[in-house]
This record gives structure tokens, sequence and C-alpha cells, in this order.
């Protein structure tokens, strides 16, 4: 312990280090400028493990070059220290030589790993150790140490500079009234970090790259803290990002956006959010700030274009695009799956018509257009019908691009179109108002071989989850609903999934369950997936369940619960009628008058105008829009005493007519009705 201390306290041994440390902060400083050399334009095609093996591999020829340089230096060339570190020297040069030889003729056998021809830099640095490897015919011990140390160095600063140069680093800044504002940058890089199948190698520096004790440093003695410092430059010079992003708000609706590589412009761009799509929209009260929501959204289409302008110079990250192309396309795309504008269909309809209009080849886009264009369950059957054979076009598109094998992110893309194309087959078999078995068989007979399809697209999806942690949680959710599905389709009994199961394979099973006649275990499976607010949504239209609502519609109601017609005051005169109709609840009344013919049929059993049936069906919307169900009934009775009947009308509302009925509110049944709460209401889908 007490040699060891010594040492670490001698000054002589830390000179020696400072000069160590002085000689590899030179060859990476020389090594960093050579990184300049990478322009925009050179494509990376290597995965990442390449990379890091020949930025490694540069690296240490450039950390065992500087020995031999500090031994010459310190201990004269003809030391027995130095002649035999040139010896090394030549050592490794010859096996440097060989390695890259090998590497080499396994790129002209793959010329596609880079876009430069078989690229250069490996040519004129093959060319560098040759020449270096004569130094073994050279005589003169110093000439020869000479000579092999200055050809690794050289091979070690053109390995490290050209590794330091494709790195996938990028460092993003965006700034808000002329101050770098963090959290937005924070924002920024995140949607970068998240796009994309998976982004491979992807890093953003965050704070120090590397730090040393600073009590021990201080500990030490003069020459010491010098080493320390270089150390500390060295380390610094391999964190610097070669990619910078710097993005501008000048405004919470514009963006400037500027990206450079080495110093050197790659693209640029200024994004407005009027071209995303939004205008006219407006999020929800309880979303926040409405002019963050707005900065967030060109953040996110600041991100879209950096994220493909990256793409460019490395197709890696183009894997899981499914197609995309344009950033303005896949700004529009994750916006839409994106709060608040995700479960808003109006919106997502928009956005992902945007995003198919400026990029027809974003296939992933597509397919979330087609969803949303038509619903999770389409209106009537025409609709469905509609719906299933644009799904079979997109489905035998999809199956073409997979094939190709350019993008393993085609592969849960058609899983998720096979999905959904064999749950509409199950839908529009169920909305046969003939015979509903005959439907069942035709149905059956075209989903058979999609089921077998899918069962094998599943099994290569494991596989490939295996190796892909962002995948499992997307085949985890897919296979046990496939098994219900497929069950369905044969005949089958429900699959055993036990008690962890998804709140959406519930329903799957009760969908199941009510095709078997089981309505008292549908409504056990419901009583528990009714806990997610999409299942409530799709209980009251799945054509699946309309045997169960027929049956046993009170049950579900109060599973649902819904308020019932006779607790609505204006309502109470056809209360009795549409009771024995089998409409007791405001959401059966909607289902139930969906289009002219059924609201017709109803208008009759119940001897009223159509014009009535308009106007209950206003006020059953007014009830089922309320922001807080649980006062539905109540405030639903406030407003049309007040002659306030429909959803329409409370967005006509001025402020006094808001304070007034907040004020009446106080003297009515429930809770008080605040302005807060009509404004919601009346924005309410």
């Amino acid at each position: 312990m007490t040699l060891a201390a010594g040492v670490l306290l001698d000054k002589d041994f830390w000179g020696g280090v400072a000069q160590w440390g002085l000689i590899l902060v030179g060859l990476f400083t020389l090594a960093r400028v050579a990184a300049f050399a990478v322009t925009p334009r050179v494509v990376w095609k290597y995965q990442p493990l390449h990379w890091w093996t020949l930025a490694w591999t540069g690296w240490l020829l450039l950390v065992l070059a500087s020995i031999p340089w500090t031994l010459f230096d310190l201990t004269g060339d003809r030391s027995p220290a130095s002649i035999a570190a040139g010896t090394g020297m030549l050592v490794t040069g010859v096996v440097a030589f060989a390695a890259l030889a090998i590497a080499v003729q396994l790129a002209l056998r793959r010329p596609t790993v880079m876009s430069l021809p078989v690229p250069a830099v490996w040519w004129v640095t093959l060319a560098v150790l040759e020449a270096g490897c004569v130094a073994a015919f050279v005589t003169d011990a110093p000439v020869r140490g000479y000579t092999a140390t200055g050809t690794v160095s050289a091979v070690g600063v053109l390995m490290f500079g050209f590794a330091l140069g494709t790195r996938l680093k990028l460092r993003v800044t965006v700034r808000k009234d002329g101050k770098e504002d963090p959290v937005s940058t924070a924002y920024a890089v995140t949607r970068i970090a998240t796009m994309g199948h998976k982004v491979r190698g992807l890093e953003v520096p965050k704070g120090t790259d590397a730090a040393l004790p600073e009590d021990a440093v201080a500990a030490l003695p003069q020459e010491g803290r010098v080493a320390a410092a270089l150390l500390r430059i060295a380390l610094s010079l391999f964190a610097i990002a070669p990619w910078r992003a710097d993005i501008a708000l000048p405004d919470e609706k514009t963006a400037t956006v500027t990206l450079r590589r080495n110093e050197t412009t790659a693209d640029s761009t200024i994004i407005f959010r009027s071209e995303l799509g939004l205008n006219g929209f407006e999020p929800p009260p309880e979303a926040g700030d409405f002019r963050t929501i707005c900065e967030q959204d060109v953040l996110t289409a600041a991100g879209s274009f950096l994220f493909l302008c990256l793409a460019k110079s490395y197709p890696a990250l183009r894997e899981g695009l499914c197609g995309a192309r344009h950033w303005r396309s896949l700004a529009c795309q994750v916006l839409a799956g994106t709060p608040p504008w995700a479960g808003r269909p109006e919106v997502e309809q928009e956005l992902l018509a945007r995003a198919i209009d400026k990029d027809p080849g974003n296939s992933a886009a597509r397919l979330s257009f087609l969803v949303a264009r038509y619903g999770s369950m389409a209106e009537t059957r025409d609709d469905q019908k509609d719906f299933i054979e644009r799904l079979e076009r997109f489905h035998k598109s999809i199956e073409r691009k997979e094939d190709d094998g350019t993008d393993v992110g085609y592969l849960p893309l058609h899983v998720r179109t096979l999905w959904k194309l064999i749950t509409a087959r199950v839908n529009y078999a169920a909305m046969s108002s003939n015979n509903i078995n005959a439907a069942r068989v035709e149905r059956d007979e075209k989903a058979r071989p999609e089921c077998k399809e899918l069962k094998d697209l599943l099994r290569r999806l494991k596989g490939q989850a295996q190796g892909d942690d962002s995948l499992m949680p997307f085949y985890e959710q897919v296979e046990p609903n496939y098994r219900i599905l497929s069950a369905q389709i044969e005949g089958e009994s429900a699959p055993p999934l036990g008690e962890d199961i998804s709140l959406l394979s519930s329903y799957n099973l009760a969908c199941l369950t009510v095709e078997r006649d089981d309505f008292p275990e549908a409504l056990k499976r419901l009583n528990f997936a009714l806990g997610l607010k999409e299942n409530r949504g799709d209980a009251l239209t799945d054509p699946v369940l309309r045997p169960l609502r027929k049956t046993r519609g009170s049950e579900l109601m109060v599973l649902l619960d819904k308020p019932r017609l006779s607790k609505i005051e204006v309502l109470e005169p056809h209360v009795e009628q549409l009771e024995k109709d089998g409409i007791c609840y405001p959401a059966e009344l909607l289902v139930r008058s969906a289009n002219n013919a059924q609201i017709k049929e109803l208008a009759a059993s119940l001897n009223v105008p159509i014009a009535t049936v308009m106007w209950m069906r206003d006020v059953c919307r007014l009830v089922e829009s309320c922001p807080d169900p649980q006062q539905a009934v109540a405030w639903t009775n406030l407003l049309t005493r007040e002659g306030i009947d429909r959803q329409k009308a409370l967005s006509r509302l001025d402020k006094a007519e808001k304070r007034r009925l907040e004020k009446l509110s106080w003297t009515a049944d429930g809770e008080p009705l605040t302005r807060k709460e009509l404004r919601k209401w009346a924005k309410s889908k």
C-alpha cells in the first residue's frame, strides 16, 4: 500500500502520464478533425455492432500507438523500452493489415454494406498499413519503430475519425424566446427516440458523458491534475455528437429546424402547425394549456423531419416505418395516435387522411385511416362490406411488401391487417338481418384460411419478438385474442386463458359466448371487460352483442351504469311504450333509431311524428355526452327545464346564460353544474 501510494504521488510518474495523455489527446484531436471529412451524403448501412468494432479498433490502435511515442520522447528512440515498443507496433501493424484485408474481402462480397465504393477509407487504410509493413525489412531499429508506430497511428486516426464522423449520435437543442428550453428539448428528443420500429443505435447526449471524482483529482500533484484534465479532454472528444439539431420556436405554431453533420448543414425546414391539419380542432379542457399543446405538435413534426433526415444516412432507421418517406406524413400519423388527439375520430381521420395523401406509400397510416374511417363498427352492412373489400385489397399489398423483406415492420402490420379483416367478417355476419346461421357459414369459409395464415404469422412474430423487446407486448396482446377468434371461426369452445387476461380478451370472450347463446357467461365476462372505456363504447353498438342487448339489455345497461329513460323528466310521457318495445335506456334508444328505417319504425310504434323521435334522440345524446355520467340525469333535467334539449345548444350559450345555469344548479338535485363542465359538455363526443 505504501509503495502504491508513493507511486501515485510521484511527480515523475505523473509527468510521464501527462506526456502520454498529451500525445493521446493529440491523436484523438487528429481523429476528430478527420471526422469532418464525413459529409451528410455519406450513407452508413452497417449495424451498430459493425460501428462499435470500427470505433473500438481505431481507439485501441491510437492508445497503443501513443505508448511508443511517449517512450521515444522520454527515454530516447534507442532505449530497450523504445525498441521493444517499436517491435510491438510492427506486430500490431501486420495483424491489423491481415484483419483489415479480410474485412475488405467480406465487404467485396457484400457491396451494399456501404454507399461508398467498398468504401474508399478502407482502401486508403489498407494501403497505409501495407506501407507500414515494409518496416519489417528496415534494418535500423529506431527507423523501423518510427515507421511502424506512424503507420498504426495513421490507421487509428482514419478508423477512429471515420467512426466519430459516422456515429449515430444526435444533440438536440430547442430554443424558445431566444433561450434554450430544456423541457421542450426533452420532449423533442423523446419524440425522435420513439419513432419507427426501433431506433437502432441512436444516442442522445445527456449531461456529462464521463467524469472523474473531484476529491481524488484534488489530492494529486500538479502533474497528476494535468493528466486528469487531459483525460477529460480525450473523453470529451469521443463524446462529441456528429449530428446537431437546432430547433427554434418563434411562436407556438411555428418552428425552424436545422440539422448539421460535422458542422455541415444536412437539411433545414420551416414547420407551420396549420399544414398538419389541426386547424379548427381544439383539445379538450383537461388536456392543458393550448399554447403548450401547439408547441408539442410542431415539435412532433420537427422530430419527424429530423428522424427521416437521419434515416437517409442510416437506412436501418427506416425499419418499422412501413413505407413512410415524408416527414409531414409521419408527423400526422404520430399525432393521430398521441393525446390529446388520439381517441377523437374526427381528428384522427383528418390527420391520417393527410398522412396518406402526402405519402400514399405509408402503409401503417393507410391501415389506421381505414379503421378510423369506418370506425370500430361500421354503421350499415354495406359499409361493413366495403370495409372488408378494402381490407382484402390492402392485405394483398402488404403480403407483397412483406415478401420483399426490406422492412421487418411489415410483419406486425400484416398481423394487424389480418386481425382487422377477420373481425370485420365476424361483425358483417352478425349484422345479417336474415339467416344468421347461413351468414356465419359463409364467414367461416372465408375466414378459416385467414386464421391459418394469422397463426403462421404469429409464430414468426414470436420468433422476431424474442430479440426485440418492443414487439413482445404486441405479440402478448394479439396471441390470446387470436385464440378466441379462431375458436369462434372453428365453432370450438372458449380457449382456456386463465384469469390473467386483458380486458380486451375478456370482451372478446363475451362475444364468443354470446354467439354460443350463453348469455349469463357473457354478462359475467362483460362485468370485467367494461372497466375499459373503449369496451363500454363498443358494447353499445357491437353487432355480435346484439342478441344480448335484445334479451338481456337491462342487465347490460346496469353493467354500463347507464341512467334509465324513466329518470329523464321530458321523456316520461313516452317511457311506458318505449319499455314495451324493450327500450329502457338512452343508449338503447340511440342504437334502435340509428337509421331512417328504424326511426320510422319507432315513430309508428310510439304513434308520434318522426320529428318527435328525432327530438328524443337529441335528448338522449345530451344524456350520453354528459362529462360526468353520475350527474347526467340531474343536469339533463335542469337543462331541459330551461329549454335546452340538444348538445349543440350548449355551444351557443353566452357567459350570462352559463352563470344563470350555474346558479340554478345550486338549488337542483346533484352536484353544481359549473361553467367549466358546460364547456366540456359542449365539446364532448
